[in-house]
């Protein structure tokens, strides 16, 4: 028997001829590199759309979710949880303050996008948001 198999792209790939027996399982790590960049420039299109709004620039503790949200996704793993967690806490603050009726959809935009990338788990951000 021959296998004439084109291109593959998953963790793992098993092509076998016959029987196969798999025992305790099989395990795969992947990084996605074009995944963690799309994070890292969703969170600089955040930023940037930040120092543009002056109300959100001025205020430390915005300021200071913003670093959180960067520290959260620097590693060579980001820490998806905590990236929500300081992004929910940094709308929550942008709506109180109005900068997210002043700056409208230069803000919403960013932090929709940056929500959408980190997932289900910014679910609760996407909700905050104004339609």
């Amino acid at each position: 028997m021959a296998f004439n198999i084109g291109n593959q792209n998953a963790g793992t790939i098993n092509n076998v001829d016959g029987d196969q027996h798999v025992h305790g399982g099989q395990h795969t790590t992947a990084r996605i590199h074009q995944d963690l960049r799309l994070g890292r420039d969703a969170l600089a299109d955040l930023r940037s759309a930040f120092d543009a709004a002056p109300v959100a620039r001025q205020d430390p503790v915005a300021q200071r979710e913003v670093d959180r949200i960067d520290e959260a996704l620097s590693g060579a793993e980001p820490d998806r949880a905590a990236a929500t967690s300081a992004l929910e806490r940094l709308t929550r603050r942008l709506t109180s303050l109005g900068a997210l009726s002043a700056a409208g959809a230069a803000l919403i935009a960013p932090i929709s996008a940056l929500a959408e990338w980190l997932g289900p788990v910014a679910a609760s951000v996407v909700a905050l948001l104004p339609l």
